[in-house]
């Protein structure tokens, strides 16, 4: 592996950052040892989805939640990071679902904010039981006014 590749693999893993690494690329640059294409593709894998790149929150958490996060990791082999974002994740499908179950959004909204297809949001819902708000005469008397719309 080559020093220029060894450097793009340290800022994929996110040991190294983006400034330190395109300072790096650019030092390389100057010495002149790789070809201008080489310093182009690896500039342009490093700045690609640089606006994609995490962003801190710093929150306060209780001793048990700190705690619940610690064992997740311990158990999962995870970071905590990982866990906590993990959570956030199942937590955002969760509030979702409770949502689109209470009648607050549509399956269409539902697919929307969970980033999926209606069909993959339809095999979710199936996968945890969840089934629609609208009862079968709801359905049978919406079919009915849209039939005398058109």
């Amino acid at each position: 592996m080559t020093a220029i590749h060894f450097l793009l693999r340290l800022y994929e893993k996110e040991v190294i950052g983006y400034e330190l690494a395109f300072a790096k690329v650019k030092i390389l640059e100057r010495v002149g040892r790789y070809h201008p294409d080489i310093i182009r593709d690896v500039l342009r894998k490093i700045g690609e989805g640089r606006e994609d790149k995490m962003a801190v929150l710093s929150l306060r958490l209780s001793k048990k939640e700190v705690e619940k996060i610690e064992e997740i990791a311990r158990k999962e082999n995870k970071k905590k990071g990982e866990v906590a974002r993990s959570l956030l994740s199942y937590g955002w499908i969760f509030l979702n679902l409770k949502r689109y179950k209470e009648g607050k959004i549509s399956l269409e909204t539902l697919a929307k904010e969970l980033e999926l297809s209606v069909s993959e949001t339809i095999d979710l819902l199936a996968e945890y039981g969840v089934t629609s708000p609208i009862s079968y005469d709801d359905y049978l008397e919406g079919l009915e006014t849209l039939k005398q719309l058109s």
